[in-house]
C-alpha cells in the first residue's frame, strides 16, 4: 500500500502512540498541538509536571519498549 506523506505521519503517530498507550506511557501526540496543521511531523508531548522523580528511569525504558516494538512491526526481526 502506497501513503502520502501526510498519510504516513498519521500512520506513524497512531503506531507510536498506540504502542506507548499499551506500555503504560502517557504522552500526547504532537499534532494535537500544533497549529499549523498542514506541517508534516511525527512528534509527541510530555509534562514531568506531576512525575515522580524516581520514576523518570522506568518511564525511559518503557519508551524504548514501546519504538522497539514499533520497529519491529514496520521492519521485522
Amino acid at each position: 500500500m502506497i501513503m502520502s506523506d501526510s498519510e504516513w505521519c498519521v500512520y506513524l503517530e497512531d503506531l507510536i502512540f498506540d504502542s506507548y498507550l499499551q506500555n503504560c506511557v502517557a504522552l500526547a501526540k504532537g499534532h494535537w498541538f500544533m497549529v499549523d496543521q498542514s506541517k508534516l511531523k511525527v512528534g509527541f508531548r510530555a509534562t514531568y509536571a506531576f512525575a515522580d522523580e524516581d520514576l523518570f528511569v522506568v518511564a525511559a525504558e518503557r519508551v524504548g519498549t514501546a519504538l522497539k516494538e514499533v520497529h519491529l512491526k514496520l521492519y521485522g526481526a
